[in-house]
């Protein structure tokens, strides 16, 4: 039983990883584009700072201010829609 329980555990922390606090305080001020942008574009519409970290539920979330926006990213969503400029 205790190696299903590990076992679990495993796989829940492989598919489960989020930032660290050290990993979201090194990201703070640093500018990121979306990905999705074709081609991208550095303009001050499409550029956003990251400014800050919330953390909630044992997740870290990274706070992101654009020009018309505050959105919060996980590491997984993070990864997957921007990139980072600086």
């Amino acid at each position: 039983m205790n190696s299903a329980k590990s076992e679990i555990m495993r796989q829940f922390g492989e598919c489960g990883q989020g930032f660290t606090l050290e990993e979201a305080f090194k990201l703070i001020n640093h500018e990121v584009i979306r990905k999705q942008e074709n081609p991208p574009s550095q303009s001050i519409e499409h550029v956003g700072v990251i400014s800050g970290l919330l953390a909630l539920n044992d997740e870290v979330e990274l706070v992101i201010r654009f020009l018309d926006s505050i959105e919060l990213f996980t590491k997984e969503a993070f990864t997957a829609s921007l990139k980072t400029i600086t």
